[in-house]
């Protein structure tokens, strides 16, 4: 895998994260640790998937390690993107996320 491919690629799976770990947000109500532990798993869990789905082809053939790290590093991403308020205000206009108030006052 080339550095081009993977940082083309690594946009791409951190929104899909992102965009999952809000659909489940729903259901599985979680904050601070737990909800970048979840998204972590999310990620590492889509990388493992790339095996059997066409989700990122950069992923396939590659061992067990190098795709928990990959995915730990996509889920920091994701994470990243989550604290940028525009995108939260986005996903609250899609109806993707629900808004949920902040606790600092």
């Amino acid at each position: 895998m080339d550095l081009i491919t993977f940082l083309t690629q690594l946009p791409i799976m951190a929104a899909l994260v992102l965009f999952i770990g809000e659909f489940l947000a729903k259901y599985i109500k979680v904050d601070g640790w737990a909800a970048r532990l979840e998204t972590w798993i999310i990620a590492i869990g889509l990388v493992f998937l790339s095996d059997y789905i066409p989700v990122a082809a950069m992923f396939i053939g590659l061992t067990w390690i190098v795709k928990v790290i990959y995915g730990i590093l996509i889920g920091v991403v994701a994470n990243g993107l989550f604290t940028i308020e525009q995108l939260k205000s986005l996903l609250e206009k899609l109806g993707i996320r629900t808004f949920i108030p902040s606790k600092a006052s």
